[in-house]
């Protein structure tokens, strides 16, 4: 599919765990939060890349 579009989701999410992490996550709690953003974001990618494209509409029969 796409894959700017990922690229740029990537790149807000990202940088924005990592400054959290190491900014406001104490350190015995870091592993954990950087692994469920992980899992998170593994499934939106999931979800996104193997979403159903609609099917066109074809006549009676399955024939156009």
């Amino acid at each position: 599919k796409e894959i700017v579009p990922t690229l740029v989701e990537n790149y807000k999410v990202w940088p924005a765990a990592q400054v959290l992490t190491f900014g406001v996550i104490p350190l015995r709690l870091q592993l954990l939060f950087v692994n469920l953003v992980a899992v998170w974001w593994n499934s939106v990618l999931s979800l996104t890349q193997h979403k159903k494209e609609p099917v066109k509409a074809k006549g009676k029969w399955g024939r156009k």
